[in-house]
């Protein structure tokens, strides 16, 4: 028997744990991550294209149109949150009732939430570009504020579209929940921000090859994976049964 066979094989109807079970969601619900990536990435084309420009010719217009279209895209990203967690909650996934709802219920909130997030990348993007316009090079004190600074936006940013997609809270406590969850959940909370952040750095210096990552799905598994590495903190400090943002039952 092989290793893959060893890691994802499991009697029927009884969960698997650690990378086991990561294998068993993947083998069983990739399609619906597929396809909540693809509507997701619809969301995210208009996004992604003015920042392609604005990295490669530091465009202002282009960096503005940037920043605008994430604030617009902020519902896509909290339905991807939402689709994650409801993979790992083992509930079902409707791709396009559940994007509905999450524009009716947290769409306005979303976009709110993606606004700030976007100013707070913009001005780290806008500080390294200067560090490195001054300098040639960042040096090893700057590259540690940055990578700090960037593991900390990349915990807000996830842990508060979680927020947004499972749980109906006032949008101050969402704000403050986002970031008192990257230290409230010790190791995992670490290891769920660490690997989303090596995941993004990745497509980052794979840029060549990004469009096949987009396409492929990676983008919603790896949202999927920060999501069953920290669920077990999730589900510990908040309701596992509530109601999903449109009212579904999550």
């Amino acid at each position: 028997m092989s290793i893959w066979d060893q890691l994802k094989k499991a009697p029927a109807g009884v969960p698997r744990s650690g990378l086991g079970r990561w294998f068993q969601l993947l083998e069983d619900r990739f399609m619906k991550l597929f396809w909540a990536n693809f509507l997701w990435l619809l969301c995210m084309i208009p996004f992604l294209g003015c920042l392609f420009f604005a990295l490669q010719a530091g465009d202002v217009l282009s960096a503005a149109g940037a920043g605008l279209f994430w604030v617009l895209a902020g519902p896509a990203n909290t339905y991807l949150c939402f689709a994650a967690m409801q993979v790992v909650r083992g509930r079902p996934v409707w791709v396009r009732q559940d994007f509905i709802g999450c524009l009716r219920a947290c769409g306005l909130r979303s976009m709110g939430f993606a606004a700030l997030t976007g100013l707070l990348w913009g001005g780290l993007f806008w500080a390294v570009r200067l560090v490195l316009a001054v300098q040639g090079g960042l040096g090893l004190l700057y590259a540690l504020a940055f990578l700090c600074d960037a593991f900390v936006l990349t915990g807000v940013t996830f842990f508060g579209h979680q927020q947004l997609a499972m749980l109906r809270l006032p949008f101050g406590a969402q704000l403050k929940n986002a970031f008192l969850l990257i230290f409230a959940g010790g190791a995992r909370s670490f290891a769920a921000v660490a690997f989303l952040l090596a995941a993004l750095g990745a497509g980052l210096c794979l840029y060549r090859y990004f469009v096949f990552v987009l396409l492929l799905g990676l983008p919603a598994v790896a949202v999927m994976t920060g999501s069953l590495i920290f669920y077990p903190v999730f589900a510990r400090l908040f309701a596992a049964d509530g109601q999903a943002p449109g009212g579904n039952s999550a």
